[in-house]
């Protein structure tokens, strides 16, 4: 009788300890699901207000982030003509030279150019160099010109059934240092169902240094003006720091185009060229 009763009671222990594993796992399942709700919650609210303002959620498109890349690939190609044709996009009254691009022995560093239109930087005797604040006003209006090419007109948003309402471009560059910032005040507000979001304010900035080659060229031409009658290398040669490259193009006996090139920095994998002409 008394083995009976052990056994009775061993069984019934076994039991019980079971239910209390059973308990145990039951509470680690509810706290596991709890902790992935709320990593879920916490993930989908950082996702949807970044700096303060709220980003789409997934199936929407992020209007801020299209505009800005086009911004960043429009201010690239602006930079490009803006340093290919001495700091102009579009030439009014300037003195200027068409130009091909190709060169019978260009240099190791120069880039085929195309069909561009380079400045006079001096012309009979007559200095002639743009003022940084014109190379600024160039790039903005070269961006505000071309950056419905990059966007055209949200297509890409109106095709998924978003309602478009934007406002007018406004465009700012600065020279900076070591690189070239361009702001971008242009509002626009998607919207679609009950989803709306807004954005006005961008900027994309590049580190081109253009204001070092600006500073570069105006140095080199006031040795050279000293020595107006004659090329004079002695002055290239002061004037041009060893992490730039100076190239002189002969395009007829009294006109030569010279090429200043930032051998250390690169826009888009490429090197960065300043393009003006000089008439004896």
């Amino acid at each position: 009788m008394f083995k009976k009763s052990n056994s009775r009671l061993h069984f019934k222990n076994i039991l019980t300890g079971l239910k209390c594993k059973r308990s145990q796992i039951t509470v680690f399942v509810i706290i596991a699901i709890f902790l992935i709700v709320a990593i879920g919650i916490v993930f989908i609210v950082k996702n949807s207000v970044k700096n303060g303002v709220i980003t789409p959620q997934v199936g929407t498109e992020n209007v801020g982030d299209f505009v800005t890349e086009c911004l960043e690939s429009t201010s690239e190609n602006g930079l490009v003509i803006i340093g290919r044709q001495g700091g102009y996009y579009k030439f009014a009254s300037e003195l200027n030279v068409a130009y091909s691009g190709n060169d019978s022995e260009p240099g190791i560093l120069f880039t085929e150019l195309g069909d561009i239109n380079v400045p006079y930087y001096f012309y009979n005797s007559q200095n002639t160099m743009i003022s940084k604040e014109k190379i600024e006003e160039q790039l903005s209006l070269y961006v505000r010109d071309n950056l419905n090419n990059c966007i055209k007109d949200f297509d890409i948003f109106e095709q998924k059934g978003f309602s478009i309402d934007a406002g007018n471009i406004n465009t700012t560059t600065k020279i900076l240092e070591d690189k070239v910032e361009i702001f971008l005040d242009y509002p626009v507000t998607i919207t679609k169902a009950d989803f709306t979001q807004t954005k006005t304010a961008y900027s994309v900035d590049f580190p081109i240094r253009l204001k070092e080659i600006y500073n570069i060229t105006q140095t080199f031409l006031s040795l050279q003006t000293i020595n107006s009658g004659r090329l004079c290398v002695e002055c290239l040669i002061a004037a041009v720091p060893a992490s730039f490259h100076a190239q002189i193009l002969k395009y007829n006996d009294n006109i030569n185009i010279f090429v200043f090139t930032d051998k250390e920095r690169k826009l888009n994998n490429n090197n960065y060229d300043f393009i003006f002409a000089y008439k004896y």
